[in-house]
């Protein structure tokens, strides 16, 4: 019973691990596109 309990203890911290991946690589991903969001704007307003 208590090698079951942990090979789930195991389970459930790698599932919470790549969650915090998959949260980081998205919050970078935005980032990035934010970034590219205003350097367009910067553009544009230097233009006009």
């Amino acid at each position: 019973m208590y090698n079951v309990n942990r090979f789930y203890f195991i389970f459930l911290v790698i599932i919470f691990l790549k969650f915090i991946v998959n949260l980081y690589g998205i919050a970078m991903v935005l980032k990035i596109n934010l970034d590219r969001v205003k350097e367009r704007v910067k553009k544009y307003s230097l233009i006009n």
